[in-house]
């Protein structure tokens, strides 16, 4: 129970003190749970092999199983609330769930295969899972081949960990390095699949607010976002998802984004309709840019005014073709015996 209690303390302390994915003293933070955890991961495979060099750390092993742990659980719920933060439900949940999975693996399964591989590649998909937004945040830059470059350095750093953890003059480097980076390898090459069809959220950027309405005003105090006053039993409903639509009027698609400071970037939103035959049928592609930094994120919109009846979406992708999100919406010609009842929010 102890190690367990110990990811899940690694949890609370990340939920309580973590705040942005581009604050300094944030990824300091985590960039210190990586170094301390590749130097326990060294120490702890060095005493195990011989704990008679280690006379007083020998005696403490298990504590050194413990702070992994909790090192582990500190990483893994980083990452799990800032990649949940940069993308809808679907892919994040399936994100989380691998992530889940990995420390299933690291805690329950681990017997079952060396235990020293098994941690390198857990090891190297969180250093892999740091530098995919790490790297942005410093440098402005969100790709493309930003998977390819984490990877690799990855890759070295974990070659860096095992080299200091397993080489010894009994065995040569070359065959250490191969026996335990192959795991590590085939974790980036699962993650390099994912990334392909796009189950990967995009971090650092995030989709904080939006959806369809029936009209977008910039004010004072933010925008003001109006759409049909929904029906009581759907409260939490503040967009026009079904979209009750007459003859002139506009449809609008308003989108927050998340990015860090300094990084600049065009986004698209892609508007799409669905026909029976030929499936989704894009008719409009319309960019802006975002600027990064804003707590609340960068605010946009576009707007159609034609429409054909039934099902649309709006795809929200971002410069190097990652999409970040999208709405769909029915549009309902009617026709109606009254006018719709609207209302509005504000986001500031």
């Amino acid at each position: 129970m102890l190690p367990i209690a110990s990811f899940a303390g690694g949890f609370l302390w990340d939920s309580l003190t973590l705040r942005r994915i581009d604050r300094l003293s944030d990824n300091l933070l985590l960039a210190t749970y990586l170094a301390l955890l590749g130097a326990l991961i060294v120490v702890a495979a060095r005493v195990a092999r011989d704990p008679e060099q280690w006379p007083r750390l020998a005696p403490r092993a298990p504590w050194l199983g413990w702070g992994t742990q909790f090192l582990f659980g500190g990483l893994y719920s980083a990452y799990v609330i800032f990649y949940f933060k940069s993308t809808q439900w679907g892919s994040t949940l399936l994100f989380v769930f691998i992530l889940g999975a990995l420390l299933v693996l690291n805690e329950f399964a681990a017997h079952h295969f060396r235990y020293d591989r098994v941690r390198i590649a857990l090891y190297c998909a969180c250093v892999f899972s740091f530098l995919l937004f790490f790297i942005p945040v410093i440098s402005g830059w969100p790709g493309p081949g930003l998977f390819s470059v984490a990877a690799v350095l990855a890759l070295a750093v974990s070659s860096v960990v095992t080299w200091l953890a397993h080489v010894t003059p009994a065995e040569p480097p070359r065959a250490v390095l191969t026996r335990h980076l192959v795991p590590a390898a085939g974790v980036l090459v699962a993650l390099a699949l994912l990334d392909a069809v796009g189950l990967i959220p995009p971090v650092p950027l995030a989709l904080m607010d939006g959806g369809i309405y029936h009209s977008v005003t910039g004010t004072p105090n933010g925008y003001q976002l109006v759409y049909e006053q929904p029906p009581w039993y759907l409260p939490l409903r503040n967009d026009d998802r079904w979209f009750r639509y007459r003859p002139g009027d506009k449809v609008t698609c308003f989108t927050a984004i998340f990015a860090p400071s300094g990084m600049d970037l065009g986004i698209t939103h892609v508007w799409e309709h669905w026909d029976a035959e030929a499936g989704w049928a894009r008719t409009d592609a319309i960019p802006f840019d975002v600027s990064g930094g804003r707590d609340g994120g960068y605010r946009g919109f576009t707007s159609k005014r034609h429409f054909e009846p039934g099902a649309w979406r709006v795809r929200v992708v971002e410069q190097t073709g990652r999409e970040l999100g999208r709405y769909a919406f029915t549009v309902d010609p009617g026709p109606w015996q009254a006018p719709p009842q609207l209302t509005s929010r504000r986001y500031r």
